[in-house]
C-alpha cells in the first residue's frame, strides 16, 4: 500500500466505525480542504463531519499514477472492513486537464467518488485579491501597503504564470496522448496548448493560472522586498467569508457532508 498511498494509523478507528476514506493528494490539500469546509459549513457541523472521515494521501496526484480499486482494495485488508462496504471520495487537482468533466467521467467510480477541481490546483481558490488585500492590510506593519500596487503586483504575476500554464498544458496533452493512445505529434500538442489558453485565458485566469508556485510566493517574496507582514496559505484560506468562497467549495463541502452522513442546511 505504500507506494499507492499513506494512512495515519489513528485513522484507522474511523474507518472501521463508520467506512468513509477521503484521499487527497497531500497534507497541504487536506488542510486547505478542512478550512474551506469549516468556513462554508460552519465550525460545529464541519467537526461533525470530519469525526466520520479519514484521509488518506495519494503521493500524487489521484486520477494520473494511482490504481484507486487497488488502493480500495488494500484499505479493506489493512482496516478489516466486515460488512457494509468501504467507500472512498477522491478529491484530487485538475493539473491543467482540458476537460476535467470528460476526465471525471473516465474514473473508476465503483464505490468512489470523484470530485476534480475545476480550478488547476486548490491553491487556485486562494486567488481572491480582495481576501490577499484584507489579509495584508491586516498585518499590523508599520509600513501601510499600497492597495494600487498589490493588486497591479498580482496582476502581473497572474500573466506571467501564463507561460508556466502553456507548458503544462503541453504535458497535460501528452499526458491525455498516453492515456489515449492518440497519434498526437510534439508540435500538435504545442498548438493546442496555445489555442486553449487563446480560447480561455481572458475569461478564466484564476482558474488556469500557477498559483501555488507563481502567483502567492510571488506575493509573498513582492511583500517581504517592501518589508510588509507575510501570511500563510492556511492562514489567507481562513481569512474567506463563507459568502467569499466560490460555488464550487460550497458544493464540494455539501457533497462530503452528505459522504459523512451529516445533514445541512
Amino acid at each position: 500500500m505504500d507506494r499507492l498511498g499513506s494512512l495515519d494509523p489513528t485513522q484507522l478507528v474511523l474507518i472501521q466505525a463508520y467506512r468513509r476514506i477521503v484521499i487527497v493528494e497531500d497534507r497541504t490539500d487536506r488542510d486547505l480542504l478542512r478550512i474551506f469546509c469549516s468556513v462554508s459549513l460552519g465550525t460545529e457541523i464541519w467537526q461533525q463531519v470530519e469525526r466520520r472521515l479519514a484521509f488518506c494521501y495519494a503521493r500524487g496526484n489521484p486520477w494520473k499514477h494511482h490504481d484507486l480499486p487497488r488502493l480500495r482494495q488494500l484499505l479493506r485488508q489493512a482496516t478489516a472492513v466486515e460488512g457494509a462496504e468501504l467507500e472512498l471520495m477522491v478529491i484530487a487537482d485538475r493539473d491543467y486537464h482540458p476537460d476535467p468533466d470528460k476526465l471525471e467521467r473516465s474514473l473508476a467510480n465503483k464505490h468512489i467518488e470523484w470530485h476534480v477541481w475545476r480550478r488547476t490546483e486548490i491553491e487556485n481558490y486562494l486567488l481572491d485579491f480582495g481576501v490577499i488585500a484584507r489579509i495584508v492590510g491586516a498585518q499590523g506593519a508599520q509600513r501601510t501597503v499600497d492597495e494600487s500596487l498589490l493588486e497591479r503586483e498580482f496582476e502581473r504575476l497572474l500573466e506571467q504564470s501564463k507561460v508556466v500554464a502553456n507548458d503544462r498544458l503541453v504535458q497535460a496533452f501528452e499526458e491525455s496522448r498516453k492515456r489515449e493512445r492518440t497519434g498526437w505529434s510534439a508540435a500538435t500538442m504545442s498548438r493546442m496548448a496555445r489555442e486553449f489558453l487563446d480560447l480561455h485565458w481572458e475569461n478564466e485566469r484564476i482558474e488556469l493560472a500557477d498559483a501555488k508556485d507563481v502567483v502567492l510566493p510571488g506575493i509573498k517574496r513582492w511583500l517581504q522586498s517592501g518589508g510588509f507582514g507575510q501570511f500563510s496559505d492556511k492562514r489567507l484560506a481562513g481569512e474567506f467569508e463563507r459568502d467569499e468562497l466560490p460555488d464550487e467549495i460550497h458544493e464540494v463541502a455539501r457533497r462530503l457532508a452528505s459522504f459523512a452522513g451529516i445533514a445541512t442546511n
